[in-house]
């Protein structure tokens, strides 16, 4: 009975490690299932990346989207139009600066004594060509503020001949000149003379208090005490004429002078 009891002991113990054995198989066999699902598993999604980064195409460095580059040249044009508008907004700011300096600057007054006979005797250029009277004014009248441009012009006394026509007035008439007029004296030998020298002085000295500077247009020695009476009194004088009928101590005492010869160019009509 011992033995039978041994032999199914021991039987039993064979079916329980045999039976261990099973499990332990299948568990192997279990786990090495999962391994090889792993491995295909991380097989598979290495081929899946593998194919997305062989089907991402690469884009060339010329081929850019023309969006792109249109928004660029768009993005530039803007920045032109700006940079024009800016300029000229400048250019505007700039111009209303430069009137605001302009009107803030006082000018200088001046005044303006033309001998008519004296002038136009003295022209030395025999092109044909006459003087510009409007020309002149300009030239004289410069950057300054002009009070009065006073021609002093002698006339013939004839009815036949209107004022406005005569030799010594009409090329003021079109021009902002004030004009003078005086009778010619005719004398005895048959010569005929218009002198104004005496209400040119006494314009000038009038009108000293209210100028700055003076411009003769004359070359005439007679107006010396005139001028540096004006110029005792703080203004300045410049003598305007042509060479050929201006005296030397004129030109010595004129704080400027104007040789029209030079500026013939500038004042002929």
């Amino acid at each position: 009975m011992n033995e039978i009891n041994k032999n199914e002991n021991e039987e039993s113990v064979e079916n329980e490690s045999s039976s261990n054995n099973v499990i332990q198989v299948r568990k192997k066999s279990a786990t090495t299932e999962s391994v090889d699902n792993n491995s295909k598993d991380l097989k598979q999604n290495e081929s899946k990346s593998a194919n997305k980064s062989v089907k991402k195409p690469r884009t060339p460095a010329n081929n850019k989207p023309k969006q792109k580059k249109e928004s660029k040249k768009e993005k530039s044009t803007s920045g032109d139009i700006k940079t024009n508008l800016d300029i000229e907004e400048l250019v505007n700011q700039v111009n209303i600066l430069k009137k605001s300096l302009d009107a803030s600057v006082i000018k200088q007054k001046v005044g303006i004594f033309l001998d008519v006979p004296n002038l136009l005797y003295g022209v030395d250029v025999d092109d044909g060509t006459e003087i510009d009277m409007g020309n002149l004014l300009a030239l004289l009248a410069k950057d300054r503020e002009l009070v009065r441009a006073t021609a002093y012009s002698p006339i013939v006394d004839d009815s036949d001949e209107p004022l406005q026509e005569q030799r010594f007035v009409k090329p003021f008439v079109a021009h902002n000149y004030r004009i003078v007029t005086k009778p010619m004296k005719r004398f005895s030998d048959g010569s005929v003379k218009g002198n104004l020298d005496i209400e040119l002085v006494v314009d000038m000295i009038t009108m000293s208090d209210r100028l700055d500077v003076i411009v003769l247009v004359s070359g005439d020695a007679d107006f010396l005490k005139a001028i540096q009476y004006a110029q005792s009194k703080g203004i300045k004088v410049e003598v305007a004429s042509f060479p050929k009928s201006t005296s030397v101590e004129l030109k010595a005492v004129a704080d400027e002078y104007l040789d029209l010869s030079k500026l013939y160019n500038k004042i002929q009509a």
